[in-house]
């Protein structure tokens, strides 16, 4: 039963994932891409929008209250911004180092990214607060 569970939770929180994701690679792309925009600048206002969607989708699907609204996403943006950080460096890293084309270096830095947001959320934001508990 648990693997089972914690198979669902994985999968409801990729479908976060991927809403968060969809609207972060969305935005940088038309900032980058077609407005023109540095990708730095880019990536920190994709991220910014990306954050309030995480917030959304992952209350909606999987995790209870547990505080009151604005305590969660301030945790979510401090959780965010080092993601954000992780997320720049990896870019940086891609892009500025290796050559790697932007679109390309932040689909890279947003799978490596996925596994910390994972674990902060469901380990510390929400300490385990799901809607769908190991053993439901």
């Amino acid at each position: 039963m648990k693997m089972k569970t914690t198979i669902r939770n994985v999968a409801l929180y990729s479908i976060v994932g991927v809403s968060a994701t969809a609207v972060e690679w969305l935005v940088f792309f038309i900032l980058n891409q077609l407005l023109g925009m540095q990708y730095v600048l880019a990536t920190v206002l994709a991220t910014v929008l990306s954050g309030f969607t995480n917030w959304a989708v992952g209350r909606f699907l999987m995790f209870k209250r547990t505080s009151s609204a604005p305590k969660e996403i301030g945790k979510i943006y401090i959780a965010g911004l080092v993601s954000m950080s992780f997320n720049l460096l990896l870019m940086w890293i891609m892009v500025s180092r290796i050559g790697l084309h932007p679109m390309a270096a932040k689909v890279i830095a947003t799978l490596i990214v996925f596994t910390w947001n994972y674990t902060i959320a469901t380990k510390v934001i929400y300490k385990g607060n799901l809607k769908h508990p190991v053993g439901e």
